[in-house]
């Protein structure tokens, strides 16, 4: 199964932006054939279907050149999606050091999200391309193992440039405060309601002895990552 990811074009992320959108391509294949199931928001295989038309040597490798045409498609939208994340990473980037701008959580949260479905989308691939050009797959000729080496390639540049953004926007708050933040971090409505949700949680009726109820093990969790996120904050 092949994750799918298309980023959704907006002109700011705001702290309700959608960012990305998700899909699969499940793929069946065997001698002789290669059948594919789309599901979600997952793209076309239209361009695919003319690519191989075009390239007889490729289709001439039969449902192992099919495979790499699919998965090279996928890794693409990666690459794309990848370049156009990076605009929303640079305008977070230009307003973290500037001193007079505060830096909305809620749009941190935002691409934050963003990128953990991206990073989800992206990251399960990595061990079936590095088995595919490896050329050990005996349902796989050999010569196709350097085609999927160059999506394999791809792949591992789109993984480095996730942990690349996962870092910036995990430490931008900081970096922020850091240069001089004088606006500091605008917390907004979502830290309100972390905060009314610790307090909701503290407040925990006593039991028929007139002790303290036990705050069960997903309750104490809760709290603890309630906490957790408002001292981050």
């Amino acid at each position: 199964m092949l994750k799918t990811i298309v980023y959704v074009d907006h002109e700011k992320v705001t702290a309700t932006s959608e960012i990305v959108d998700t899909g699969e391509i499940t793929v069946f294949a065997g001698p002789g054939y290669l059948i594919t199931v789309r599901h979600g928001s997952a793209p076309s295989l239209d361009g695919v279907r003319q690519q191989l038309q075009d390239d007889p040597q490729q289709l001439g490798c039969g449902p192992a050149g099919v495979l790499h045409a699919v998965a090279d498609m996928v890794v693409d939208r990666y690459v794309e999606m990848a370049d156009a994340f990076a605009g929303d990473v640079d305008t977070l980037e230009s307003e973290v050091f500037s001193p007079a701008r505060p830096v909305d959580a809620g749009r941190i949260y935002q691409l934050k999200r963003g990128l953990l479905e991206f990073k989800r989308a992206v990251m399960p691939l990595a061990s079936a391309l590095q088995r595919l050009s490896e050329g050990t797959i005996p349902q796989i000729p050999k010569e196709m193992a350097s085609y999927f080496r160059d999506v394999a390639d791809h792949h591992q540049r789109v993984s480095e440039q996730i942990l690349s953004f996962d870092e910036l926007i995990g430490s931008a708050p900081w970096v922020h405060l850091g240069a001089g933040g004088g606006g500091g971090v605008a917390i907004g409505d979502a830290a309100d309601r972390r905060a009314d949700a610790v307090g909701d949680a503290a407040e925990v009726p006593a039991d028929g002895r007139g002790e303290p109820a036990r705050v069960g093990g997903d309750a104490r969790d809760s709290l603890m990552g309630w906490c957790g996120t408002a001292a981050r904050v």
